[in-house]
């Protein structure tokens, strides 16, 4: 079959203009998968355990932290000097309570040695968040004090640190579960009463005293309970030396976690990587949120996507079939349908700000007012969950 001359070949109208835009959306996938990489390949650093490095500067050169010539931390990143010729580093120094700052820049030209010991110990606190230096000494209730160089030390903190954890579960479990649902009970008897008052029932108001009293002797017995247990917490105190020299100490029960990186092969890296993925999707958050995990955060949307989709999809499926199949034509369909494409067209964060201005503060407010003004200024309906 012989070829078209070129003068026969039929190009379609707009058909440069489906290249381009074909061409658009490659370069818009290859954006979404190169930040997706950039995300996952930054994020993984978060949770891998990097070494820590003790640094010693030259010979008259002072770290500007309590007046030391040596410091340490984990090596964050190493760069170019603004400006000038040379490098710095940047070391995550830990020891905030100590220092007052969790990062600092060191000139490269400063540094006289740079040292790993597999002694280094990095400690996961309640608070101040990570602690790094070098093990002294374990002192238990007693008066017991093992040395870190003692063989029976690293087992012996171990079980302490152990110890400590399934008392902080305990305490948890008291507050935020035995004490919680007692007050939220004894919330409840408070407004029954104040209801009561209004309506002058003086046997409901003693009925409701009585075992508001019940309920309060329960509490303070939960609540002695709980002050015992984080009194224990201070009975074992590990002493520990910061790579800046100083020497301080810590209760036990303030230790989450810990480990010596520098002393870890590849196979203990990637049992504390998974360690600190886990910890970081199934824990609560801690230390205005800068610790911890995001449990609540990830359960709090699984749970609202979930109802919406039960409540929206029966709903949105249905009215779509009616709207295709059954509903006649006129001002309120052609109303619907203006309101989806809407909706379709108009950015969500719109729809979102007049949802909390309508919805929650305007519907959901009002019906507190009438409805549940003892409870105000706690809201019932002027909350998110109506919207």
């Amino acid at each position: 079959m012989s070829a078209l001359p070129k003068s026969s070949v039929v190009r379609t109208r707009g058909e440069q203009y489906v290249w381009m835009t074909s061409m658009g959306l490659a370069i818009g996938l290859l954006m979404v998968v190169y930040l997706l990489w950039l995300i996952v390949s930054q994020g993984v650093v978060v949770f891998w355990p990097g070494a820590v490095a003790q640094i010693t500067l030259k010979d008259g050169v002072k770290s500007g932290i309590n007046d030391s010539s040596a410091l340490g931390g984990e090596i964050v990143k190493k760069q170019q000097l603004s400006g000038r010729i040379g490098e710095e580093w940047q070391l995550f120094l830990g020891n905030r309570d100590a220092y007052g700052l969790s990062f600092k820049y060191v000139n490269a030209a400063d540094i006289g040695r740079v040292e790993y010991p597999r002694d280094a110990i990095v400690i996961e606190r309640i608070e101040y968040g990570d602690a790094i230096g070098f093990a002294s000494f374990l002192e238990l209730k007693g008066g017991e004090k093992i040395a870190a160089t003692d063989p029976a030390f690293n087992a012996r903190l171990a079980e302490t640190v152990r110890e400590a954890d399934a008392r902080r579960r305990t305490i948890q479990k008291i507050e935020k579960g035995q004490i919680g649902d007692l007050s939220a009970e004894m919330q409840k008897l408070k407004l029954r009463k104040a209801n009561a008052e209004k309506t002058g029932q003086t046997g409901a108001i003693t009925a409701l005293d009585e075992r508001t009293a019940a309920l309060q002797q329960e509490y303070e017995v939960l609540a002695a309970k709980a002050s015992e247990l984080r009194a224990q917490q201070a009975n074992a105190t590990l002493g520990y030396r910061l790579l800046t020299g100083e020497e301080r100490t810590m209760p036990a029960g303030q230790i989450v976690h810990y480990y010596y990186p520098n002393a870890l092969g590849l196979g203990g890296k990637l049992a504390l990587f998974a360690h600190n993925l886990w910890v970081f999707l199934s824990e609560d958050p801690r230390e205005a949120n800068t610790e911890g995990g995001i449990f609540p955060a990830i359960f709090g949307t699984f749970v609202m996507t979930l109802l919406m989709s039960v409540a929206v999809m029966p709903f949105g499926i249905v009215a779509a079939i009616y709207l295709r199949e059954y509903a006649r034509q006129g001002f309120f369909v052609r109303a619907v349908r203006i309101a989806v494409n809407n909706l379709a067209g108009v950015p969500s964060i719109v729809f979102g700000v007049f949802g909390l201005g309508f919805f929650v503060y305007f519907v959901g407010g009002s019906i507190d007012q009438l409805f549940f003004s003892d409870t105000l200024p706690t809201p019932t309906f002027g909350t998110g969950g109506i919207l």
